[in-house]
């Protein structure tokens, strides 16, 4: 990282594979210079974890510093348009927290209207740019957008693979004859979405070995159950949900010494409905009611 910082005294990386194997150029700068900039970001979270205070000051300095030359040089602030405006230039900027929270919603925008227009809900994006977009649409409360990402049977996407005879994942969308290989994990990442976002099984933020988690499932159309478990090192964890004559179910379960965030989709209207085993749920032992968040009800669940 200091040797990062050597090469590049003005903190924008100029050089770098960029996100690898993306269907829309991207200059080097605009995704290499956001991974820099949290990169110096952790070194100074370990570093005030072990205590060296100095070392934590000095990077965090350095990733806010990276962070406001990025921003001076490639944000649009008043569109929220960020370098080009590819999928994977937005996807970069929201997922590594570069973009401020005022333009957030814009930065969004940018990345939804590319995938709904031009791309007619494809993705474009390669090995970062890919796990950086599925993530930040379903945080964003857009699971569905990411869903229809998810579900394309034409090219580019998982399901182009699946239609042209892959057992295993390529390393390009395209696929190729005898130049990419055929059994190459690097679009995986549409695996961790299934477990974090349609399951919804995610660490909560201070977590350590899941003692504390967030159960957070988006119930997208067109997919009327989802089964999900998750071994962690102190227990299984399971996030099931089906959908049954308007009535959603969800069955879960969460590891001794552990506790659980649940989030409860709902489609309008506030929580009085919910039930656990039978009975209102804030009623219920070991669940406690915390309040209604978006479009879901969010209750303090123990094991």
């Amino acid at each position: 990282l200091d040797r990062v910082s050597e090469q590049f005294p003005d903190r924008i990386v100029t050089k770098g594979l960029s996100d690898h194997e993306s269907l829309t150029p991207t200059p080097a700068p605009l995704l290499v210079t956001p991974l820099y900039a949290a990169s110096a970001r952790w070194v100074s979270e370990l570093a005030a974890i072990l205590g060296r205070d100095e070392d934590a000051a000095r990077y965090r300095q350095l990733a806010e510093a990276v962070r406001e030359a990025y921003l001076d040089k490639f944000l649009d602030r008043a569109t929220g348009k960020v370098g080009p405006g590819t999928q994977a230039s937005q996807s970069f900027a929201l997922y590594l927290g570069l973009v401020p929270p005022e333009q957030r919603a814009a930065a969004l925008e940018v990345l939804a209207n590319d995938i709904r227009g031009p791309r007619e809900g494809h993705l474009s994006t390669g090995i970062f740019g890919t796990k950086f977009m599925l993530d930040v649409l379903s945080r964003a409360g857009q699971a569905e957008l990411a869903a229809t990402i998810v579900n394309q049977k034409t090219f580019p996407g998982w399901g182009y693979m699946l239609a042209n005879g892959a057992t295993t994942l390529w390393e390009h969308w395209k696929g190729s004859d005898n130049t990419y290989s055929h059994n190459h994990p690097m679009f995986g990442s549409v695996s961790q979405w299934f477990y974090q976002w349609l399951g919804g099984i995610q660490p909560a933020p201070d977590a350590v070995g899941f003692d504390r988690m967030i159960l957070r499932p988006q119930c997208v159309p067109n997919l009327d159950w989802v089964r999900c478990r998750y071994r962690s090192v102190r227990g299984d964890i399971v996030s099931n949900w089906r959908r049954e004559g308007g009535r959603l179910t969800m069955e879960i379960e969460i590891p001794v010494n552990a506790t659980a965030r649940v989030y409860v989709p709902l489609r309008g209207g506030g929580a009085e409905g919910i039930e656990e085993s039978g009975r209102p749920a804030a009623q219920s032992p070991g669940v406690d009611f915390i309040g209604v968040e978006g479009d879901a009800a969010v209750y303090r669940v123990g094991p």
